[in-house]
């Protein structure tokens, strides 16, 4: 607690249940949120609103990283485990885009001994190539300074869209929201059938 990666910034668990019939699925998330918005947190949620940087942990091995083009599928890797691992990461990544007003979005896939930075935008994602963060002492230090780094970046720099600003609820625009939330006699019922 005392020498955190990244100032400012609360980390933040999310351990889904695992499934049985699929030891293979890659559930757990986490990320990290803002050390001002540490109050909103729930634990064991995912926090779509208010994640800065996503983070997607992978069971292994390195046939499930579904960015190695080169691995060897007899080592545990199948196309359906590996489709299911790039599923969640776009699921996370849309959860985020659809919650907060966003140009971009960092994602960090961490995958057994191994991770990856991805940044997302409205057109794709660009990836990184694989790093060791076990290994050594320089491995780690690796994967600290990028946390670092992150910390030190602006809001606008991590995709924040400098254009949105969060309401108040003491402001004009939250009443109006509110106002408008209400249910009006003439509303379209929204109930299934």
């Amino acid at each position: 607690e005392k020498y955190t990666p990244c100032p400012g910034f609360v980390f933040h668990t999310c351990h889904m249940e695992d499934d049985e019939d699929d030891p293979e699925e890659h559930k757990a998330t986490a990320s990290l949120v803002a050390a001002g918005d540490e109050g909103l947190v729930r634990p064991k949620e995912p926090i779509w609103g208010l994640q800065s940087l996503s983070i997607v942990f992978g069971r292994g091995p390195k046939a499930l990283d579904l960015f190695n083009d080169m691995c060897d599928q007899g080592s545990g890797g199948t196309s359906r485990a590996r489709e299911r691992v790039r599923g969640h990461l776009k699921t996370s990544a849309g959860q985020i885009f659809l919650r907060q007003h966003r140009t971009a979005l960092y994602q960090l896939f961490v995958n057994g001994l191994e991770f990856r930075l991805l940044r997302w935008d409205r057109s794709g994602v660009i990836v990184s190539k694989a790093r060791p963060y076990a290994g050594c002492l320089d491995d780690t230090k690796d994967l600290l300074h990028i946390l670092y780094r992150y910390s030190q970046m602006t809001n606008e720099e991590r995709g924040m869209d400098p254009t949105a600003v969060r309401l108040r609820k003491d402001s004009w625009g939250w009443a109006r929201m509110e106002a408008v939330g209400v249910c009006m006699v003439h509303d379209v019922d929204q109930k299934p059938g």
